[in-house]
């Protein structure tokens, strides 16, 4: 997700009421470096979950705080590793994703190591530059990171926009995030990572 030049654009709506089955639930594991404040942490996951559901897929998050490369512990245990998406939330992203606000590993790689990263310093600055609270921005940063490792690519409106804008933000907040089509590909992209999961799993039985 680039983080520069604001645009405007009308944001699609999503299609919902599909069914969920087992593969349609995903665990997120948010491992957060960056000391985000807990009034920022919980709505920005709150709206990620929202905007999952909506889209047909239930997902289950664990928050892990990092001090100092130091682990202070889990909202609860972790999956075997490999049985879940790692969110990332840094202080800022690597040189070179200078001016993201977050990446996500795609294509093969997702699939064997399905994560992606947020960068907090970058979802201050520009909760600033558009008057929106942080957690609103963060949010939407999450949701088009895991998105992206699930196999969406950047679209031409909603949560996917290669670049958000203040009005985007705002319609993801009332619960338009992806459109009809995305909703689908989300569905199936979770059922080839579940999939792909419960393989491994079985081979190190």
């Amino acid at each position: 997700m680039k983080s520069h030049t604001l645009m405007v654009a009308v944001i699609g709506m999503a299609a919902t009421s599909a069914c969920l089955s087992a593969q349609d639930r995903l665990t997120v594991a948010v491992f957060d470096y960056a000391g985000v404040p807990g009034p920022v942490m919980s709505p920005a996951i709150e709206m990620a979950r929202g905007a999952f559901h909506t889209a047909g897929i239930e997902t289950v998050w664990l928050v892990c705080q990092f001090r100092q490369a130091r682990s202070e512990g889990c909202t609860r245990p972790l999956p075997p590793l490999g049985l879940y998406v790692t969110m990332n939330v840094v202080p800022k992203v690597p040189a070179e994703q200078a001016g993201h606000a977050g990446f996500a590993l795609t294509g093969p790689d997702a699939l064997q190591r399905p994560r992606a990263y947020a960068a907090y310093t970058v979802v201050e600055d520009l909760a600033k530059k558009m008057r929106r609270p942080a957690w609103l921005v963060l949010g939407c940063v999450m949701t088009h990171e895991i998105a992206h490792v699930l196999g969406l690519k950047h679209g031409e409106w909603g949560v996917m926009r290669a670049t958000l804008s203040p009005r985007d933000l705002d319609d993801v907040r009332q619960g338009w995030a992806f459109t009809a089509a995305e909703d689908t590909q989300l569905r199936a992209g979770t059922s080839r990572l579940v999939g792909a999961r419960e393989v491994a799993e079985a081979g190190r039985r």
